[in-house]
């Protein structure tokens, strides 16, 4: 009997433990709706925010439309700025979307493409998930930590060489230190936020730089004195996007205030003792991780040139340029023109071939051909003599010299 109760003690325990640990599920209601009107050319936002890490996060629902010219209406999701779902024009839509990171996002029910009818939605929409995952949470809380700490202190060092710029200026466009804050959204980018005097990189970016780590610091400063140069000049215009969206063409700058801040990025890195030319290669990393978009855009490659170029201007050599190498940086350096052509072999060609076309002259002037070498000695004072009495001049240190030649005619001939 005690041996059948434990057995099924033991079968209960199997049976029970999984459902015991089975995560439950956490839901909260975005839209919940049993109509409602959207006029036409307008749209409902819904916004909502993910603070850390979430088990198994899904955006999930469905919206239907009802009324107007054609019944539909159109769903999109955006993630800081970014939409990263668009389900198109439809009257009933059913949406299942992953939410694997924390970031503010946008759940927008849209009429924009209707001009004079009025839609009718409904439906529902909710976020649902397994929890907080904690251990991926404390991992980027280190992580966090460690880059802020890091920005603080590069960017500490650009606003003290900022304020004494300024005050070799004579300027007060600055008075007070802007805050720096670090976002965990995974969009690569970067904004400057002028009413509330701060600067936000997201967690993607600081990973972009990290891909490049010779370059990570210098990047950074780049990317900070940017930010920097926006609120210097007062661009009212920046706090609407990031420096992705000037890359792309979605935040549209006037040429000049781009320009501007992308000098006073190169002169403050500069002027603090970093790479001035960080911001270019900023540029043409984020091109290469979003598909070469931002090389595309008419204004980046312009941008790029003009970075570089001022950056020249401080003496540094841009890490985006491909190294000399050592051969070429030598004949460069002391040889000129005419050492490069006799390393290239263009001289040494040339010189065969002017060899080859004087023997041939040669050739023409003189129609006997020798087959073999004619060797005469001439003594320095007297007449040719012959190279067996060259033993005799050679003890007397008379001076000698053989000249050879494959053409009749090269050697004068010897009167006896």
């Amino acid at each position: 009997m005690r041996h059948q109760a434990l057995t099924i003690l033991l079968l209960l325990s199997y049976v029970v433990w999984p459902l015991q640990a089975a995560p439950r599920r956490y839901q909260q209601p975005i839209f919940n709706s049993k109509g409602v009107h959207i006029g036409p050319g307008q749209q409902l936002t819904f916004k909502f925010r993910v603070e850390d890490f979430l088990r198994r996060a899904r955006l999930v629902g469905h919206i239907q439309a009802r009324g107007g010219s054609g019944n539909d209406v159109r769903v999109l999701v955006y993630r800081d700025q970014t939409c990263i779902y668009d389900s198109g024009q439809s009257r009933s839509i059913v949406m299942s979307l992953p939410i694997a990171d924390p970031a503010d996002y946008e759940l927008i029910i849209s009429n924009h493409f209707s001009i004079f009818s009025t839609k009718l939605a409904f439906g529902y929409a909710e976020l649902i998930h397994d929890g907080v995952d904690e251990g991926k949470s404390q991992l980027e809380r280190q992580k966090a930590a460690r880059r802020q700490r890091d920005a603080e202190a590069l960017f500490g060092k650009l606003y003290v060489t900022l304020q004494n710029w300024e005050r070799e200026l004579g300027t007060h466009q600055m008075p007070r230190r802007p805050s720096l804050a670090y976002h965990l959204s995974p969009d690569i980018n970067a904004y400057a936020d002028a009413t509330h005097n701060r600067i936000t990189i997201n967690r993607g970016m600081f990973e972009l730089m990290e891909a490049r780590s010779e370059y990570t610091r210098h990047i950074l400063a780049g990317i900070i004195g940017h930010e920097l140069g926006h609120l210097f000049y007062h661009h009212t215009v920046s706090t609407q996007g990031g420096l992705w969206d000037e890359i792309t063409g979605a935040l549209r700058l006037d040429r000049r205030e781009e320009e501007e801040a992308d000098r006073f990025a190169v002169q403050l890195a500069c002027r603090a003792g970093f790479r001035p030319d960080g911001l270019a290669l900023c540029f043409k990393s984020l091109s290469g991780a979003q598909g070469g978009v931002g090389l595309s855009h008419p204004e980046t490659g312009y941008r790029i040139r003009v970075i570089e170029q001022e950056a020249r201007r401080c003496g540094h050599r841009s890490p985006t340029s491909p190294p000399r190498t050592p051969s070429d940086s030598w004949t460069q350096r002391r040889g000129g023109w005419r050492r490069r052509l006799l390393y290239r072999g263009l001289l040494p060609a040339r010189l065969f071939a002017w060899t080859l076309s004087m023997a041939a002259l040669t050739a023409e002037s003189s129609p006997r051909v020798l087959r073999s070498r004619s060797c005469k000695t001439v003594n320095a004072s007297g007449p040719p003599i012959s190279p067996r009495a060259n033993t005799h001049s050679r003890s007397r240190r008379s001076k000698w010299r053989c000249d050879c030649a494959l053409v009749s005619g090269a050697i004068p001939s010897v009167s006896k």
